[in-house]
């Protein structure tokens, strides 16, 4: 499971949900840290760090993910379904069976963040989807301090939603079970119809923007009643004693043996030294802290492995149909590989991309127009003329290799930008971009 989320409430997924370790996040709060081991959290406030964590759930082990997100709000929602994505393609879950991605929302930003909206705009498409992403969104009916009706033009904050028919479902925050229920009806319908879903979560917040904040200011009738409730743990407790299901005694143990774990947790990080590791983790496990430099790598080719390449790239299946004019195209460019004169940049671009394809290592090129290439330089995958089926030549080099996916997105930049940079954090030996037209027009001059 990959998880994205705002600011508030991290800590407490992070520490109940991920399972990192409460002496280990008291310690990140210390500001003793040796510089180096600072150096690791780049200066952030330590509510928007993530971490990657085995945990049991039922009888399954399920590796989760919490994303590392520097802003407060939105901007990590298509983080997480692009790494989700890439965790599906290394591992060939082609319907999502086996990775979930999980984004929690705040009901304002859920309204206000375009982003949101292009993040949903991905999610089936065929080179973007995950299978489904739920959403989770805590409503507490207030941004910061600005009223609903100041804040969207849309009865609910979860609207945005019905842009692709996503099923959403509002559910009483004041009652636990009915938002387990929903949680797991959520999790079976996304299994198999395999959609975003929306859980709209109604609740309040108790303190305001935070604890010293006075949120009557502007909300006094909404803080007026809030402070006359009892709180969540309160009337849960109330009930599973008023229905046998637990007694008084019960939950008083409960209560004490959590408030000692927290106790002795903050004892422990007093004394709670930072594992020292050189290298990261994961799949990342080759590669060194930024304290440890690599040794320099040897990357130049052949000239006969150039050009045994560049001919596959032009090569056309017998009986396919190419475009008259690109005929032309093709046989200069098949010249220009053989002899090794008048390459363009596309010859360039097509040999990097080859050669880095025959070493295994996975090239993914993303996109408005990426298969054509906006000033149709590229056309790397190739439309019969008479029945439309496509080829794409860099996918059948005629050697062991790698796969080149090149995926025309729909016309987002923020989107598609933030979900190619969620799947190149996946693994670190794959060749992934995000291209736009201004940017080839920097890439025109000849080589």
């Amino acid at each position: 499971m990959v998880m994205g989320m705002p600011h508030r409430g991290r800590l407490n997924v992070l520490a109940s949900v991920v399972r990192k370790p409460l002496e280990m996040i008291l310690h990140e709060f210390d500001g003793t840290l040796r510089d180096e081991e600072e150096g690791q959290f780049s200066g952030d406030v330590k509510y928007h760090l993530g971490l990657s964590h085995n945990r049991k759930v039922g009888d399954r082990n399920m590796h989760m993910t919490l994303m590392a997100n520097p802003s407060h709000l939105e901007a990590v929602a298509p983080v997480v379904v692009g790494k989700t994505r890439a965790k599906q393609f290394l591992a060939g879950d082609t319907n999502g069976s086996k990775s979930m991605a999980l984004i929690l929302h705040g009901d304002a930003a859920m309204s206000g963040q375009g982003i949101v909206f292009e993040t949903f705009g991905l999610g089936s498409l065929e080179m973007y989807g995950t299978g489904g992403t739920i959403h989770v969104v805590v409503n507490n009916q207030v941004g910061f301090t600005t009223d609903p009706h100041n804040s969207r033009s849309s009865p609910y904050c979860s609207d945005v939603a019905k842009s692709v028919n996503a099923p959403i479902f509002h559910v009483n925050g004041d009652h636990p079970e009915d938002v387990v229920r929903v949680c797991e009806l959520a999790a079976e319908f996304r299994a198999k119809f395999l959609s975003d879903v929306v859980i709209d979560i109604v609740c309040y917040r108790q303190h305001g923007h935070n604890e010293i904040d006075e949120p009557s200011f502007t909300q006094p009738l909404m803080y007026k009643n809030i402070r006359s409730k009892p709180s969540v743990l309160e009337t849960y407790s109330k009930y599973l004693e008023s229905t046998g299901k637990m007694t008084k005694a019960t939950i008083d143990q409960i209560s004490s043996k959590i408030t000692e774990n927290i106790l002795g947790k903050f004892e422990a990080a007093k004394t709670y030294v930072a594992p020292d590791r050189e290298t990261l983790g994961g799949a990342w496990g080759q590669m060194y802290r930024r304290t440890k430099y690599s040794p320099k790598q040897s990357t130049g080719v052949e000239a006969a492995t150039l050009r045994a390449l560049g001919t596959k790239i032009c090569e056309l299946p017998a009986g396919f149909n190419i475009h008259t004019r690109l005929k032309g195209v093709n046989d200069k460019k098949m010249q220009s590989m053989q002899t090794g004169e008048d390459l363009d940049w596309a010859c360039g671009e097509g040999l990097a991309f080859a050669t880095l394809l025959a070493e295994k290592t996975h090239v993914r090129l993303s996109g408005q127009d990426v298969e054509r290439g906006t000033f149709s330089h590229r056309h790397s995958v190739l439309h019969d003329q008479k029945d439309g089926h496509k080829i794409t030549p860099l996918n059948n080099l005629g050697v062991p290799q790698a796969k080149f996916s090149v995926c025309n997105s729909n016309l987002s930049e923020f989107g598609v930008l933030g979900f190619e940079l969620g799947y190149s954090m996946e693994h670190p030996n794959a060749l992934v971009m995000w291209e736009r037209s201004s940017v080839i027009l920097l890439m025109e001059p000849r080589l």
